[in-house]
C-alpha cells in the first residue's frame, strides 16, 4: 500500500505541473482571443478533444475531468479578457506627445480615446486661461474630478495633463483601473506652442521637479523621441505582454 501511495504522489506532482502549464497556456490563448476579437468558447475543439478519448477503459472518467478543465480554462480566459479591458493612461511633460500618441494607440488597439485637457476645455475653456483667471489650485481640483469620472471607463486610452502627477491623490485614481505609461521625450523636443506660460519658462527645471512623480505614477516608461507610431506600437506591445505573463508570475491582478 505504501509503495502504491508513493507512486501516486509522484504522479500527482507531475500532473499538477502539467495542469499548471496547460492552464497558463489557456490564459494566454484567452488574451490572444481578446486581442484578435475571437469568442472564448470553442465547443468544436472541446468535442474533438473529448472524442479523442473514446475506446479507452477510463474514457468516461477522463472526459469528466476534461470537462472540468475546460470550465477552469474558460474562467481564466475571462480573467484575461477582463484584464485586457484595463485602460491605458498616458502621463508626461507638456508637449511630450500624449495626445498624438494616444490617438494613434487608440486606433491601433480599437479603443476609445479620451483627452482630459480636451474634456476640461469643453466645460471650462482652455486650461491656460482658467489657470490665469482662477489659479492653478482650482484647476487641479477640477482636473482631479475629471480624472475620477473618466477613469471609471474601460478599454480606453486616456491622455492626461502634464501636471496631473502633482496631486498625490491622483496616484490611486490613475492606477485603479489602468496601466499608466510615462511618455518620455527629450526636453529640447518638447512642444510648447499653446502651453501655459509657466511651462515655457524653464522646461528643464520643470522636468527635474516632476520626473520622480512621473516615474512613481507609471507602470512603465516609453520614449517618444522619434516616430509617433513607434511609441504607440511599443506601448501596445508592452501592455499585451504584461497581460500574457501575469499567470507565470502567479499574479492575476495589477
Amino acid at each position: 500500500m505504501k509503495n502504491f501511495r508513493e507512486k501516486i504522489n509522484e504522479i500527482d506532482k507531475k500532473l499538477l505541473k502539467l495542469l499548471e502549464d496547460r492552464l497558463i497556456l489557456s490564459y494566454k490563448i484567452g488574451a490572444l482571443k481578446k486581442i484578435e476579437n475571437l469568442p472564448i468558447e470553442n465547443l468544436k475543439r472541446e468535442e474533438e478533444i473529448l472524442n479523442s478519448f473514446n475506446g479507452e477503459i477510463f474514457s468516461p472518467y477522463v472526459k469528466e475531468i476534461y470537462k472540468k478543465i475546460f470550465d477552469l480554462s474558460k474562467d481564466l480566459q475571462k480573467i484575461a479578457h477582463s484584464l485586457l479591458e484595463t485602460n491605458i493612461v498616458l502621463i508626461g511633460m507638456p508637449g511630450s506627445g500624449k495626445t498624438s500618441v494616444g490617438r494613434v494607440l487608440a486606433k491601433l488597439m480599437k479603443r476609445t480615446f479620451i483627452d482630459l485637457d480636451e474634456e476640461f476645455e469643453k466645460i471650462y475653456g482652455s486650461p491656460e486661461d482658467y489657470i490665469i483667471n482662477f489659479g492653478e489650485e482650482k484647476f487641479r481640483d477640477l482636473e482631479t474630478e475629471l480624472a475620477r469620472k473618466f477613469l471609471r471607463t474601460k478599454y480606453s486610452v486616456i491622455a492626461t495633463g502634464g501636471g496631473i502627477v502633482t496631486r498625490e491623490e491622483n496616484f490611486e485614481i490613475l492606477r485603479e483601473n489602468s496601466l499608466v505609461y510615462f511618455l518620455d521625450r527629450d526636453t529640447e523636443k518638447l512642444k510648447v506652442l499653446g502651453r501655459p506660460l509657466d511651462y515655457k519658462k524653464d522646461l528643464k527645471k520643470l522636468r527635474e521637479k516632476r520626473i520622480s512623480a512621473y516615474e512613481k505614477f507609471a507602470h512603465a516608461s516609453i520614449e517618444n523621441n522619434g516616430e509617433i507610431f513607434l511609441a504607440a506600437k511599443n506601448i501596445k506591445e508592452d501592455f499585451e505582454n504584461r497581460i500574457l505573463v501575469k499567470l507565470e508570475d502567479r499574479v492575476l491582478l495589477y
